[in-house]
């Protein structure tokens, strides 16, 4: 029986969740208290993170920014990093769409101590 290419990539990304799963380390209960769907937005964040910053090391550039002071435009210095999971949890964890309340996330931690 042959597997149609939906099949495939549906089986594809069900393997990424899992693997992705496996890295989350000490935020696993909070990635577990997370719904199927937002799961997989997390999932998909990360790959496009990963595509779109492809850096090696560290760079450092300079952004004009306005100050509210009253000093106006003035140049800060911005150091971009290459892609990496724990700070981009960091900070995905702080965005509203991935807020997990309180009840769901210590069901999570019992259902995985339990298990």
């Amino acid at each position: 029986m042959e597997l149609t290419d939906k099949e495939k990539k549906k089986r594809q990304h069900e393997k990424e969740l899992k693997s992705l799963r496996n890295k989350m380390g000490k935020n696993l209960v909070w990635f577990d208290s997370l719904s199927k769907r937002k799961q997989y937005d997390v999932l998909f964040l990360w790959k496009q993170h990963k595509s779109f910053n492809n850096l090696e090391k560290p760079k450092v550039r300079y952004v004009k920014a306005f100050l509210h002071s009253g000093r106006g435009i003035q140049m800060i210095k911005v150091i971009d990093y290459p892609p990496n999971l724990k700070y981009f949890i960091e900070d995905l964890r702080l965005k509203f769409r991935f807020k997990v309340d309180k009840s769901v996330l210590r069901n999570s931690a019992i259902d995985l101590l339990l298990s």
